[in-house]
Order: structure tokens, then sequence, then C-alpha cells
């Protein structure tokens, strides 16, 4: 990652870290169903709302409210605020996500969120975005080259 915006970037750098949670939950909620604290998110339309298993304790702050995870290819947004444990996602009508499906919050693929999408959202630079990810979040280190 580049430290920000504001260095030069002489050449290209490939992302290495991927950031990501479980489906635990989805339901079908009607139109006027709110969701979330303080009732932030209020449906327009019948909608189908993911629970991911990641919150601000995790280091997926509040301030990403207004952003969207990728899940099996395909971009949904946060639905509410995000919870210290959880947060929740509008996943329309759409039938293509399951229970346990990954949710992607940030990745080094093309499709996905990036740090410094993140860190453009917040006001801040990648790298407090991956520090700031707590202890309690499993890593898994895979070593690859390509």
């Amino acid at each position: 990652l580049w430290p920000s915006n504001e260095v030069a970037h002489p050449f290209h750098l490939r992302p290495a870290m991927k950031f990501c949670a479980r489906i635990v939950y989805i339901k079908t909620i009607s139109p006027g169903t709110s969701i979330g604290y303080g009732r932030h998110f209020i449906a327009e339309r019948e909608t189908r709302i993911a629970t991911i298993s990641v919150g601000y304790a995790d280091g997926y702050i509040r301030a990403y409210a207004c952003g969207a995870v990728e899940i099996r290819g395909k971009r949904a947004a946060i639905a509410g605020r995000i919870c210290m444990d959880q947060c929740m996602i509008d996943l329309g009508a759409h039938p293509w996500v399951q229970r346990w499906d990954e949710a992607c919050i940030f990745g080094p693929n093309p499709q996905d969120n990036t740090a410094q999408t993140l860190a453009d959202i917040a006001g801040t630079i990648p790298y407090e975005i991956t520090c700031g990810i707590h202890k309690r979040v499993p890593r898994v280190f895979i070593n690859e080259y390509r």
C-alpha cells in the first residue's frame, strides 16, 4: 500500500491484504421496516438483509456505513449503522447470496474495495485502515509469490 495519495507513486504496488467476514444471517424485510441503531435504514421496498460478523470492535468503523462490500463478485450496500460486532447489508431481492458466503470488506482484486477506498470514506490514510483491524480478527498468512 502507498501511505497516502499525497506521495508519489513511482512504481506499481500490488495489494496483498484481504479483509473479509461471513454472512451469519439473512432475512427478508417489508417496506417501512427499519434496520440498525436509530432506525438509520428504512426499507423502501421488500428486500433481503444479510448480517455479517464484523463491526467497529473489529476495526470496521461506523464511518464506513455509507460504503459497500463485495459478495460473490457483486456489490451490496451497508444497511444502517455499523454495530459493535456486526453490520447489515442490503441484498435487494437477489437470491444469489447465502448464509456463510464471504463478504469482502476490502481486498486486492479490482472489483473489491481497497484500503484506500475505506480511507477515502473515513477521511484518513490506508495505513490507519489496515492497522485499525483489531487483534481479535483472525489472520491467515499465505506465502504466495507470482
